[in-house]
């Protein structure tokens, strides 16, 4: 079932195991950002917008890209959809 737009905005509230639990294919999305957060022993305790925060991640786009990810869209093939960025990382 995909989330609402009122969803969506809910989601930066949750901690990040939260997020992964209730939408597991949220996963790819944190793997490409190359945010540490999966496996993470502090995902119980942060929420999704300080992950953002910490990892520098722009929340709307990532809510983009969680959407589309939950939509069974393909997800971008970068972070921010930069090879070269992410090269240069």
């Amino acid at each position: 079932m995909d989330p609402s737009p009122a969803e969506l905005e809910g989601v930066l509230k949750l901690s990040v195991s939260e997020l992964i639990h209730r939408y597991p294919r949220s996963v790819e999305i944190i793997l490409l950002r190359r945010m540490a957060c999966v496996g993470c022993t502090f995902a119980d305790f942060h929420r999704v917008d300080e992950a953002l925060e910490i990892y520098q991640q722009d929340p709307g786009t990532f809510l983009q890209d969680l959407s589309g990810q939950i939509a069974g869209n393909a997800p971008p093939k970068t972070r921010s959809g930069s090879e070269q960025e992410i090269q240069d990382a």
